[in-house]
């Protein structure tokens, strides 16, 4: 369920219009279709959503595209689809994995795969709507919720929308939704962003729900370059948070290696630490270390993240 703030974050986008369309015939047909379903069934909810990304632009080549950029932008899509449901669902952080039920709930399928001549790619939730509107089998008198892929769907193009209007002196509207959003969510934006680049494609996607308006944004090549930098630039996909474990290795010049109370390693770059605290510190010390961590996608589609040590906060020797 989404909070206070983030359902805040939506209706001030739906009420913006941003990327919002009601006027094109397939429009209007979807409503009367989701209307008389929600009269012959009770709720328009028995239909599915849908949405699609269209891919054009330099990149696209008689209307085709290399397969490798189509599989590294659809995988961008729905890590950004996900980061942004756990957002909306209060998992911000760029640490840790997403849980397994928001990424099994933002999950989207491929409903049909791009035919000569066309580089649609059709998408629609694979979780059963259902199943969230109406948990077993019933549905609530009060706050029904929506699907967390409509509305993780939905704030993905309204970010996306609001690309082309953020000029020089607008981009309060963008930093403040990326900013709510979190940094793994700024992160997969980045990604996504720095893929259609690297592709020379551009981008339109639509997204429709039963019985609401269908959102709708584009990104061009110099709109993803310019989101990239825009992020990179008001370091929006990075965090700063207290890491406390137990110092393995120590170097002025290598990673530090610390093992967190969880059991894992960490591999910390101490580079930017004074030379006089990293005196201070000894294997087995126990310490606590300001950190920023951000993630980067490699070229190969996989995740890395980067811890660097800002400050020393504590150190204490082994009993």
């Amino acid at each position: 369920m989404a909070t206070d703030d983030h359902e805040a974050l939506l209706a001030r986008a739906s009420e913006s219009e941003v990327g919002l369309l009601w006027d094109e015939p397939g429009d209007l047909a979807h409503l009367s279709v989701a209307a008389f379903v929600a009269h012959d069934r009770g709720d328009a909810r028995a239909l599915r959503s849908s949405g699609s990304v269209r891919l054009h632009g330099g990149g696209v080549r008689g209307h085709s595209v290399d397969l490798d950029e189509v599989g590294r932008i659809a995988r961008q899509w729905q890590r950004a689809t996900t980061a942004i449901g756990a957002a909306l669902s209060g998992v911000k952080s760029a640490r840790g994995r997403v849980p397994d039920d928001i990424a099994a709930r933002t999950r989207l399928a491929l409903t049909g795969a791009p035919q000569p001549g066309s580089l649609v790619l059709h998408l629609e939730p694979a979780a059963d709507p259902l199943a969230e509107v109406e948990p077993h089998g019933q549905r609530p008198m009060f706050d029904v919720s929506r699907p967390l892929a409509d509305m993780a769907s939905e704030m993905l193009l309204n970010v996306l929308a609001e690309v082309p209007r953020a000029g020089i002196s607008d981009l309060d509207p963008l930093s403040e939704s990326l900013r709510e959003l979190g940094p793994r969510a700024a992160a997969s934006l980045h990604d996504l962003a720095t893929t259609l680049h690297a592709a020379d494609v551009d981008l339109d996607a639509s997204w429709t729900e039963p019985s609401a308006g269908t959102r709708r944004a584009n990104l061009s090549v110099s709109g993803a370059r310019w989101l990239a930098k825009f992020i990179e630039g008001r370091d929006l996909a990075s965090e700063e948070e207290p890491l406390t474990g137990i110092a393995e290795t120590v170097s002025n010049r290598e990673r530090w290696l610390i093992a967190t109370a969880d059991g894992g390693i960490e591999r910390i770059v101490a580079s930017s630490l004074d030379l006089t605290d990293v005196r201070r510190v000894r294997p087995g010390d126990f310490v606590t270390l300001l950190v920023r961590s951000s993630r980067k996608a490699q070229p190969d589609g996989t995740i890395v993240t980067r811890r660097e040590a800002l400050q020393l906060l504590s150190v204490e020797a082994p009993d």
